[in-house]
């Protein structure tokens, strides 16, 4: 989940990523165009949180390689 922040009030999340994570490892890639509900919800200051949860007991792990988040400016919207 994807949480955007404005100091600590939660402007709005987003939560398209319900699938369960597979057993082997695995590239994802998301990306948001302007058109998005992301994109045009965003305001000055804001920062993001990504929150996660590891099954429900019973020594469940997630592993996350090389988190890397690129943010890209499109004119008049950042």
């Amino acid at each position: 989940m994807l949480k955007v922040m404005h100091g600590f009030n939660e402007i709005f999340r987003i939560q398209d990523w319900s699938k369960v994570a597979p057993h082997e490892m695995e590239e994802v890639s998301e990306m948001y165009d302007e058109d998005h509900y992301f994109v045009k919800n965003l305001v000055e200051g804001c920062h993001f949180e990504f929150w996660y949860v590891v099954g429900a007991g019973g020594g469940h792990i997630l592993i996350v390689q090389d988190f890397s988040v690129d943010l890209m400016s499109v004119e008049g919207i950042l």
